[in-house]
């Protein structure tokens, strides 16, 4: 069966003398542009390849009232949101949405750019929509993309009523304090920077990724190749593990047998001394700083770590309690005078003989 159209949208002569038709021809003016249904995609689908949110809206009254028509419509809006004129839409340019307001559009493609844009202005980086009639009269598809689900549909939903307000002011409607409202829930649904590294990690791959709960749990694969994370843990991690790990003085003691360095502050606890005296004690012999002996354990142990190949620089950073694989480099220019990754070619011996040459040299 044909799509059926408004008369006010029909054809393209049908559009051109719409946008031209006289305010008092036209039916009353009304904001009741609303969201019929809300469908959320979370992958390729009928409409894009990536994830996106469907909203099916009803223009209402608003299908014979195209942008150019509404007194003050474009001026007001573009004042609130002024990203929104710089979106290039269909001309491909710079400032291109900003001409397709002046010349006219409907509400419908305009509430996919102010979705767009309040995503954005939460601080996610989504360019991508489209809006297409859906064969009922005043109906359209507005299709748009999302980097987290809840924030889109919220942002689905204020758009359309921002329009509304556009149309005919809201009382009570602070357009600010709504935008701030998605921002706080764009900031507590963000992930953790070790569960987004991960993820940005995984789209670098081409590996696709879901989440599953309010949380961070995350399915990442799909069919017989998915995994689960939870943060840095993952479907493999054994539960022994998480509880050692969780217990700080059991990991020390276990890293301690097992001849991996621990901070001078652990040391001294143990000696049941002060950090400054031991370190005063340590060097009032003309040694070395403490600190300095024990990342030269640390560097010693990395150089050992590095010789096996299936341990990466970012692997023994983490091992070692490095806060970054920058860390670790820094780490290891200090002590041995060479790139972190230089260390898988270096003996202990030789890390030493390094350390005691920096140590000549400063002493000189």
């Amino acid at each position: 069966m044909a799509a059926r159209r408004s008369a006010a949208t029909a054809t393209r002569a049908a559009r051109a003398q719409t946008k031209r038709e006289p305010a008092e021809r036209k039916p009353a003016r009304k904001p009741d542009l609303s969201i019929v249904s809300t469908q959320v995609f979370r992958g390729p689908n009928y409409w894009s390849y990536e994830p996106c949110i469907r909203l099916l809206v009803d223009l209402g009254s608003l299908e014979h009232w195209p942008s150019n028509t509404i007194p003050r419509f474009n001026d007001r809006l573009l004042k609130m949101l002024p990203g929104v004129g710089e979106h290039s839409c269909s001309l491909g340019k710079r400032g291109g949405f900003r001409e397709r307001l002046a010349d006219g559009t409907w509400l419908g493609h305009v509430a996919e750019h102010v979705a767009l844009e309040l995503q954005r202005e939460s601080g996610a980086h989504i360019s991508r929509g489209k809006t297409r009639g859906a064969g009922s009269p005043g109906q359209y598809n507005v299709i748009y993309g999302y980097a987290e689900e809840q924030v889109g549909i919220a942002a689905g939903k204020l758009a359309v009523r921002l329009l509304n307000n556009l149309v005919k002011s809201e009382e009570g409607f602070d357009f600010r304090a709504e935008l701030d409202r998605l921002i706080i829930l764009a900031d507590r649904r963000q992930y953790g920077p070790s569960t987004q590294a991960i993820l940005d990690e995984a789209a670098t791959r081409d590996i696709p990724w879901l989440r599953l709960n309010e949380y961070s749990l995350v399915q990442l694969g799909q069919g017989k190749y998915q995994q689960r994370i939870r943060a840095t843990m993952t479907s493999k991690t054994s539960a022994l593990a998480v509880d050692v790990a969780s217990d700080k003085k059991m990991t020390n003691q276990l890293l301690a047998s097992a001849g991996l360095p621990v901070r001078t502050a652990e040391v001294a606890q143990r000696m049941g001394i002060r950090r400054e005296h031991l370190s005063r004690q340590f060097a009032a012999g003309g040694a070395p700083n403490l600190k300095r002996v024990i990342d030269l354990l640390r560097v010693i142990t990395a150089a050992q770590l590095l010789a096996n190949p299936g341990y990466s620089v970012a692997d023994t950073a983490r091992l070692l309690g490095f806060a970054s694989k920058a860390h670790l480099g820094l780490t290891v220019g200090r002590i041995a005078g060479v790139e972190a990754a230089e260390l898988r070619r270096m003996a202990p011996g030789r890390v030493f003989e390094a350390f005691v040459r920096g140590a000549m040299r400063s002493r000189s």
